[in-house]
């Protein structure tokens, strides 16, 4: 059962913003900076600061960023989940089953 969004909202001003957390460097030197968001419900750019979540380390390749990306404009979270690789490629995470994908949208 999804969490009301005031509650997710909270959960994500006590987060730490993924801006804080970079450069994540991998072991042969590839360095990932950041994304540049874009909520999933009405298309508006998310800036750096607006997404929190964390950066997990799970083998020298590869790294897992589990995020949340707040709209202003329209009041809502767009999930950014991925698995990121040493060789800067980008893998979506289906996490819809997880408590931490309440209430998120998609991003297009």
């Amino acid at each position: 059962m999804n969490k009301p969004l005031q509650i997710e909202q909270f959960e994500w001003s006590q987060s730490q913003p993924i801006s804080q957390q970079l450069p994540y460097t991998f072991t042969n030197g590839l360095v990932f900076n950041g994304l540049n968001g874009q909520c999933g419900n009405c298309g508006q750019l998310i800036r750096p600061d607006d997404i929190h979540g964390s950066i997990s380390t799970l083998s020298a390749e590869r790294c897992l960023m589990v995020a949340k990306g707040y709209c202003y404009y329209c009041d809502t979270l767009t999930c950014f989940n991925f698995i990121i690789d040493q060789e800067g490629q980008a893998q979506v995470v289906d996490i819809e089953k997880s408590a931490a994908a309440d209430n998120c949208t998609k991003p297009n």
